[in-house]
């Protein structure tokens, strides 16, 4: 990956909108080129449908970062943070993630919502994103012992043409930017 995270996000920027990009939730991707994946017609609870999941969407979205991954993460606030918020930096500590000192942070109001949406982005090792999506979904269904997890999380391909939000237990956007 020959790009730096703040080229990432400065290139990012000068093609959309980051709440329009980075968007939580299960609407993240209108607007933009995506495709909806549904996990939630499995018929399974607690660890069996969370064991499910992990492995469903590792084998799905494995071979768009093998040459190396972007993470993105988003968090909200009322007040005006000059940087992303310190509870929530380190309650992703305490999930066992750990943010590099080379990384990018962009902070922008949303008026609609009266918060300042915060982002921070990063380079990863691709052995690592299993451990972002079992933080993904792991807050979303019972009977998994995983630390909280206060982020939206976006993985981002080191050609910067896929883009994956797995926004709960009950789907995921890829979404081709």
């Amino acid at each position: 990956m020959t790009m730096t995270p703040k080229e990432v996000l400065d290139h990012l920027l000068e093609k959309f909108d980051v709440n329009d990009l980075f968007h939580p939730g299960p609407y993240n991707s209108e607007g933009l080129n995506g495709e909806r994946i549904y996990l939630d017609e499995t018929g399974l609870k607690g660890k069996r449908l969370y064991n499910h999941h992990v492995e469903f969407i590792n084998d799905l979205i494995g071979s768009f970062f093998k040459d190396g991954v972007y993470i993105c993460l988003a968090t909200s606030s009322r007040g005006n943070d000059t940087y992303f918020p310190k509870d929530d930096l380190d309650q992703v500590k305490k999930c066992g993630i750990h943010i590099p000192p080379v990384a990018a942070y962009y902070k922008k109001y949303v008026d609609e919502d009266e918060w300042f949406r915060h982002y921070i982005l990063y380079a990863e090792r691709p052995e690592n994103i299993e451990k972002y999506v079992h933080h993904s979904i792991a807050n979303h269904i019972q009977d998994v012992d995983f630390p909280y997890w206060p982020c939206d999380i976006f993985l981002l391909n080191s050609e910067l043409n896929k883009l994956v939000n797995i926004y709960d237990d009950r789907g995921m956007d890829i979404i081709d930017i």
